[in-house]
């Protein structure tokens, strides 16, 4: 199976779509192979990133935790800057809820390089909020504080 050909050998005319659309949440799944004599390897696949072209070897346990750091936190303003360190270059959401979970922003950043900085927009009410940030394979979420 190569990219951009997994319409020939994904059964359902829905997971082909799902796969095809960048807003779709499949998410990757595990594989656990067992040989003759008891030894076992487990895998994660991602059906996503193979059929869009992006496909990674490593697994997501194999690259770690994201680190989040946020500029200025506790802040007096309503933007805050983050810095996301090892993203190994997956696409990144980054969605700022007030602390009832309600969604105020939200920014998306294409793949590209380990390291991504973005300024994001909190509300106009000092609080807590709580900050997000997103992979197709791993999830971290902080609180930032307005005074």
């Amino acid at each position: 199976m190569t990219p951009y050909n997994c319409i020939r050998t994904v059964d359902g005319s829905d997971l082909v779509r799902a796969i095809n659309n960048p807003n779709s949440d499949v998410q990757p799944f595990g594989l656990r192979a067992t040989q003759v004599n008891g030894q076992t390897a487990t895998f994660s696949f991602n059906f996503k990133q193979f059929c869009t072209g992006a496909a990674r070897v490593a697994s997501p346990e194999s690259l770690g935790e994201l680190t989040v750091t946020v500029l200025g936190n506790p802040t007096l303003g309503e933007m805050v800057e983050v810095v996301v360190s090892n993203t190994a270059g997956e696409p990144l959401d980054l969605l700022v809820s007030n602390s009832q979970g309600q969604p105020l922003s939200q920014v998306s950043v294409s793949a590209g390089t380990n390291t991504v900085r973005r300024t994001v927009e909190l509300g106009r009410s000092v609080g807590m909020y709580l900050l997000q940030v997103s992979t197709p394979t791993r999830t971290k979420t902080v609180k930032v504080v307005r005074q």
